[in-house]
């Protein structure tokens, strides 16, 4: 066997070498894109299981009416192996359920992975606006109050849905015509001024007695309150219970 000339033998290494260098290359590689996660079916699958779960929460056709769910586009250069197996979902709520949420996915499969997924929901709903100019200390009738159809996503837990809440209650801070009413807006009235007369009422099962009494501060329905008898000048408390009147609260 004649010997390999030199400039053979560093030819021949050289080749392994490159050989070794294209191997170790293709072991590194990302995920081939025919064994990829499609990620627009990725993005649709996570929306049908966001949809799914508020169905479950809410119904069905509130959902379809009300209920704006969208998944944000992945970036493009994301490279998931293809899931061989289940995806789970996981929907990570705010505290209303609604705004910027982010879904926890993951692959099951031989080669598992997960990824987190932004994703809106946003929630419609009828609430209370005011119809004109309100100043403090309205007290809000039917005609100051009218609906309109907004996103209540990032505040759903102010808004007011239905107008008998809001009648009969009083302006802490002026609103705009249009302007969303909130309960933080609003406090009971006071029923019953410091200086009035007010009647006092005891009752039991057998017996109920009443007289008269000087209110010693202001007092909202279901608020207790000073008051001093008329007879006696002692001062007792009591529960405001209607106008003018209050019920003695016993010890």
């Amino acid at each position: 066997m004649y010997p390999v000339p030199f400039q053979h033998r560093t030819l021949m290494m050289k080749l392994r070498s490159f050989l070794t260098s294209i191997s170790l290359s293709f072991a590194v590689l990302p995920v081939f894109a025919n064994d990829s996660q499609d990620l627009k079916v990725l993005t649709a699958k996570v929306l049908t299981a966001t949809s799914a779960h508020y169905e479950a929460s809410y119904g069905e056709q509130e959902v379809a009416d009300n209920f704006r769910i969208s998944v944000s586009t992945l970036d493009p250069r994301l490279r998931l192996a293809q899931c061989d197996d289940f995806l789970t979902f996981d929907i990570q709520e705010p505290a209303f359920g609604s705004g910027n949420i982010t879904v926890k996915t993951r692959c099951l499969g031989a080669k598992p992975w997960s990824i987190y997924v932004p994703t809106r929901v946003d929630i419609f709903a009828k609430v209370q606006v005011a119809s004109s100019s309100l100043a403090k200390g309205t007290i809000l009738t039917a005609q100051h109050l009218q609906s309109k159809r907004i996103n209540i996503s990032s505040n759903a837990g102010s808004t007011v849905t239905d107008n008998k809440d809001l009648i009969g209650m009083e302006l802490k801070r002026p609103v705009r015509t249009g302007e969303t009413l909130r309960f933080t807006y609003v406090k009971k009235p006071n029923i019953i001024i410091k200086g009035q007369t007010v009647i006092m009422r005891v009752s039991s099962s057998r017996l109920s007695v009443q007289a008269p009494g000087i209110a010693m501060k202001d007092g909202r329905l279901g608020e207790q309150i000073k008051v001093r008898n008329e007879q006696s000048n002692r001062i007792i408390t009591a529960m405001v219970v209607a106008p003018g009147e209050v019920s003695l609260i016993r010890r």
